[in-house]
C-alpha cells in the first residue's frame, strides 16, 4: 500500500474546507432564502401548477345584516346570495 503524499492530503483538506465554507454560507438566512427562492422558481418553471379552481366559498352574515333584515326575514336574501355564489363557482 502506497502512502499519500502531502500534495494529495493538502488537496483533500482544501476540498473539505471549501465544502465547509459552502455549508457555512448556506446556513445564513439571506443566502438560504435566495437558494430557496431560486429552487422554487426552477420547480415552478419545470412543473407549472394547474389553474386554481375555487372549491368552497364563505358567505358571512354579520350583525349589520341581521339588524337590516331581521332574524327570520333573512332567508330569501341568504338564498339569493347562495344561488349567486353557486352560479359563479360552477
Amino acid at each position: 500500500m502506497q502512502r499519500r503524499g502531502w500534495h494529495s492530503t493538502a488537496a483533500y483538506i482544501g476540498l473539505l474546507a471549501a465544502a465547509f465554507v459552502v455549508a457555512w454560507l448556506g446556513s445564513y438566512r439571506f443566502f438560504r432564502a435566495q437558494l430557496d427562492n431560486a429552487a422554487y422558481d426552477q420547480i415552478f418553471r419545470l412543473y407549472q401548477p394547474k389553474p386554481w379552481q375555487p372549491q368552497s366559498a364563505i358567505l358571512a352574515i354579520d350583525e349589520a345584516t341581521l339588524a337590516r333584515f331581521g332574524g327570520m326575514h333573512i332567508r330569501q336574501p341568504l338564498a339569493d346570495a347562495l344561488l349567486l355564489v353557486a352560479a359563479r363557482c360552477v
